[in-house]
C-alpha cells in the first residue's frame, strides 16, 4: 500500500481506471482519494452518476467510457 501510496505522490499526472462498481462500496483499503486525480475513467451508471458530478466539481476531468 505504501508503494501505491508513493508513486501517486511523485506523480506528475495522476489517471485511474476505475471500476464503475467501486463507487457503490467502500473497500478496505483506500490510497487514493478521488479528488486528488487529474483524470478518472470509469463507465457511468445511473448509480454513480451522481458522484461523478461530483468528483467532476472537485476539478477532476472524467473520460466515460
Amino acid at each position: 500500500m505504501e508503494t501505491k501510496k508513493a508513486m501517486i505522490e511523485c506523480s506528475a499526472r495522476k489517471v485511474a481506471l476505475v471500476d464503475s462498481s467501486k463507487f457503490l462500496t467502500r473497500g478496505l483499503y483506500t490510497f487514493f482519494r478521488y479528488e486528488e486525480l487529474d483524470m478518472l475513467i470509469t463507465v457511468e451508471t445511473e448509480q454513480n452518476k451522481g458522484i461523478l458530478r461530483e468528483i467532476e466539481r472537485k476539478g477532476v476531468t472524467i473520460i466515460r467510457a
